[in-house]
């Protein structure tokens, strides 16, 4: 089949690598990828495949002569208009990594931490100009783990993702890419950091302990908590215990922040850290 792949990080590497595998004919759009991840650029390059990492708009001309058959978009960061999501004949399919409706949009695995699910996994939906919001054509879980940590929910996601995408790539194959609708209510998060990695201490001590495990995704900087009117860094439970007993910590709540998630690679103003998605890992 001939793919446009819409690909960025360890799992658009993988999904790459996979279509190669299968014979595929592909043309990718990605993005610049700092040292520390997989680039995707790099892998289509070495291949020899045409890519851009110029953004869709440049490339609208070359993707719409390449006549796709097929348009997957994993762990792609920029929301593509109807006139992209059109050009392929089977439609265009994106991998979300939570089980949609919920945590739609950015920092889906940190929330889903924060949130106590006990249970996330990764969905695979077809696109609409509307965010995570369409057919849900398959998905997987993921058990959370009571110790479970950013870093390591993303890894199990990651891998998900690619065993999930190989199952739909044979599904689009044979034709069969029926969807459902989406059911049950839903959450969306936008592209910041959850709470700005700042502990509220009004929190409950459970919230606290997932907090923490959700912000922590090393070499990224970890939560925080305003002791002597300085933020202080916490990467467990049992320091933040320790910080509480000898400090005095800011008693002043944390303003409610709703919105989560930078995307991989895109440093956050205040902790120069990335989460989800999310969505240049966490997110």
């Amino acid at each position: 089949m001939k793919i446009l792949l819409f690909g960025y990080h360890d799992a658009g590497y993988h999904a790459l690598r996979a279509l190669i595998a299968g014979g595929h004919d592909v043309l990718v759009v990605t993005h610049p990828s700092p040292p520390e991840i997989p680039s995707v650029a790099a892998l289509a390059d070495a291949l020899g495949l045409k890519w851009t990492t110029d953004g869709v708009e440049s490339f609208l001309a070359l993707a719409t002569e390449f006549r796709p058959d097929i348009m997957f978009s994993v762990y792609y960061r920029r929301i593509l208009s109807q006139d992209i999501l059109d050009i392929p004949r089977l439609g265009s399919f994106n991998f979300h990594p939570s089980l949609l409706p919920k945590h739609r949009g950015c920092f889906s695995a940190p929330w889903a931490i924060i949130d106590g699910d006990r249970v996330t996994g990764v969905t695979c939906h077809r696109m609409t100009e509307k965010v995570d919001a369409g057919e849900i054509i398959d998905r997987e879980d993921v058990t959370i783990a009571e110790t479970e940590t950013g870093l390591s929910l993303y890894d199990k996601l990651v891998n998900t993702t690619a065993s999930l995408f190989v199952r739909v790539l044979d599904r689009a194959e044979t034709g069969s890419l029926e969807g459902t609708p989406q059911e049950g209510e839903g959450s969306f998060h936008c592209r910041e950091v959850p709470f700005d990695g700042l502990i509220d201490p009004q929190w409950p001590g459970a919230r606290i302990d997932r907090f923490i495990r959700a912000i922590y995704f090393p070499p990224y900087h970890p939560a925080t908590v305003l002791v002597d009117g300085r933020r202080s860094t916490v990467r467990t439970i049992e320091q933040y215990d320790g910080l509480m007993r000898n400090a005095e910590v800011s008693d002043s709540p944390v303003p409610e922040i709703v919105a989560a998630g930078n995307r991989a690679g895109t440093a956050n103003h205040l902790t120069e850290s990335v989460v989800e998605t999310s969505h240049a890992r966490r997110d």
